[in-house]
C-alpha cells in the first residue's frame, strides 16, 4: 500500500488491519536498507508519510516492530519448509531443506539471534503473548510435518525442533563476520574459516541430532 493511501484516520478494524500491514511492509523495506542499528521509528514513520505518533499507535517501540516481522517471516518460513517436505524423507535431506528454506528471506534469521537477547526484553507483554502463541502453533506444525517426513512421534519431533531452531541460529551467526572471500588468505587460516561454514555445520550437526533421537539417546 503506497503512502498516500495511509495519511487519514483508520476508523474500522479492516482498515486498522490493512495499516498495520502496510506499516510492517515498510518496515521491512526500511531494515533492508538500513540495518538494525540504524532502524528507527522516525525513519519508518517519514517512509510511511505520517507521524510518529501515528505510528506508536500500533506499535509502542521499534522492537514490537521486529517482533511482528520475526512471526510474519516465522510464518513464511514454515510454509517453505513444509512444502519441502515429503514422506521418508533421509536425514541430510530434512535438515538440507530447513537450511535452505530458512535462507530464502535475509532478515529471518538476524531477526532470530535478536529475539531473545534484545527484542522480546523491549515489548508489551501483550504484543509478547501474541507473538508467542503464533510461534507456538507453527512450531506445532513442523512438528505434525516433521512427523510425517522422518517418521518420527509428535514428541520425538518438538524435541528434534527445540534442539535444532538454537542450532540453526548459532550456526548461521558463523557467517555473519568479515566477508573474505576476496581477500588472500593462508592456506591453513582459509580451512579453518571454511571449517566454520554455516550451512555444513548446520546440517552436520543436525543429522546427529536425528540419528540421536532415533536411537533414543
Amino acid at each position: 500500500m503506497p503512502p498516500t493511501a495511509i495519511t487519514k484516520r483508520a476508523r474500522s478494524e479492516d482498515q486498522k488491519l490493512e495499516r498495520r500491514e502496510a506499516i510492517l511492509s515498510a518496515a521491512n523495506d526500511h531494515l533492508t536498507a538500513v540495518g538494525f542499528e540504524a532502524f528507527s521509528m522516525a525513519g519508518l514513520a517519514k517512509g510511511l508519510g505520517f507521524s510518529k505518533g501515528t505510528l506508536y499507535l500500533y506499535f509502542r517501540t521499534r522492537e514490537e516492530v521486529f517482533l511482528a516481522l520475526c512471526e510474519l517471516k516465522m510464518t513464511a518460513w514454515s510454509s517453505a519448509f513444509k512444502q519441502a517436505l515429503h514422506p521418508n524423507m533421509q536425514a541430510n535431506e530434512y535438515c538440507e531443506a530447513a537450511f535452505s528454506t530458512a535462507q530464502l528471506d535475509p532478515a529471518l534469521l538476524p531477526l532470530l539471534m535478536r529475539l531473545n537477547a534484545v527484542i522480546e526484553h523491549n515489548v508489551s507483554i501483550e504484543a509478547l503473548i501474541i507473538a508467542k502463541r503464533s510461534m507456538r502453533n507453527q512450531f506445532a506444525q513442523f512438528a505434525e510435518a516433521t512427523s510425517t517426513a522422518l517418521t518420527l512421534t509428535t514428541e520425538q519431533s518438538l524435541d528434534l525442533l527445540r534442539a535444532l531452531m538454537p542450532l540453526l541460529v548459532g550456526a548461521a551467526q558463523t557467517d555473519q563476520g568479515p566477508a573474505l572471500q576476496d581477500e588472500e588468505l593462508p592456506a591453513d587460516i582459509r580451512e579453518f574459516i571454511n571449517s566454520f561454514d554455516a550451512r555444513q555445520t548446520f546440517t552436520t550437526n543436525a543429522c546427529r541430532i536425528i540419528q540421536g533421537i532415533r536411537a533414543g539417546d
